[in-house]
């Protein structure tokens, strides 16, 4: 047991290295500043309506960044980390020569998923990050937006933690086809493709929980009272149970594929 840990941490170790000559880790620093750009803008466009309206600008501010991200931005977000994560496996053949190495292949195929999901939550906790600077920027330099009459939400604190969760399943649906798919564009495509069905989706919970890529969305969401859904800790199962199945299937096709070349 102690060995196998032991392979898996060289094989993070490895590929976190490797992550550092990628534009994977500027992408999951900048690319959450987005949205909080995005609907900053709005909400100073519109602070007449606001302050007149007295509503409390946190939550309202952090429940449309957070919708817009967990239901559209973090989907191809996630399609490009596993592409970028396997871009040089899938070409010419990486994956073969990877598997032919004297390494654990399971512990190559985990860790490489690992070091994408880190990837993620990195995104999700600087989101959470940037909606709070912008909150502290609006509260000092712009009194009419009313962020200096409210207090930020605990759940900026461990909303990214539950986001995370629920996103695993895709992050290892993703990470299955990037790994078997050798064409790039096809797995983008394909995240591209299930973007455009979950933004429809969503707006139904009853058919969004039976969807892999509407339960960030669905975890993300807020009740009236500022409280996370109730709905999320189905998400959230679904997508850890999710992701154990796919991992599994993808430790038994990377088997198979190696017997082959071999």
């Amino acid at each position: 047991m102690l060995r196998s840990f032991a392979k898996l941490r060289r094989a993070i170790n490895a590929e976190l290295i490797k992550t550092r000559t990628t534009v994977a880790f500027k992408l999951a620093v900048i690319y959450p500043l987005i949205p909080v750009l995005i609907y900053g803008a709005v909400m100073f466009y519109y602070q007449e309506r606001i302050e007149a309206k007295k509503i409390d600008s946190w939550i309202f501010f952090s429940n449309v960044v957070w919708n817009f991200w967990s239901s559209f931005a973090l989907l191809p977000l996630v399609a490009l980390q596993t592409i970028i994560s396997n871009n040089l496996e899938s070409s010419n053949g990486g994956w073969r020569n990877i598997f032919s190495l004297s390494v654990s292949r399971t512990s190559i195929y985990i860790a490489k998923m690992l070091v994408v999901a880190l990837l993620i939550f990195i995104s999700l906790c600087m989101l959470s990050t940037y909606v709070y600077l912008y909150g502290m920027i609006a509260t000092t330099f712009f009194k009419s937006l009313n962020f200096q009459d409210y207090y930020p939400p605990l759940l900026l604190l461990y909303l990214p933690c539950i986001v995370m969760g629920s996103s695993l399943g895709i992050i290892s649906i993703h990470y299955f086809f990037s790994v078997f798919l050798k064409n790039v564009y096809t797995s983008f495509g394909f995240g591209i493709f299930v973007t455009m069905i979950g933004l429809f989706l969503i707006q139904k919970q009853n058919l969004a929980i039976f969807f892999p890529w509407g339960w960030p969305a669905l975890s993300s969401t807020y009740s009236n009272n500022g409280e996370i859904n109730s709905v999320w800790y189905i998400a959230l199962i679904s997508s850890i149970l999710t992701c154990m199945v796919v991992t599994t299937l993808g430790l038994l096709s990377e088997r198979k594929l190696h017997v082959v070349d071999r």
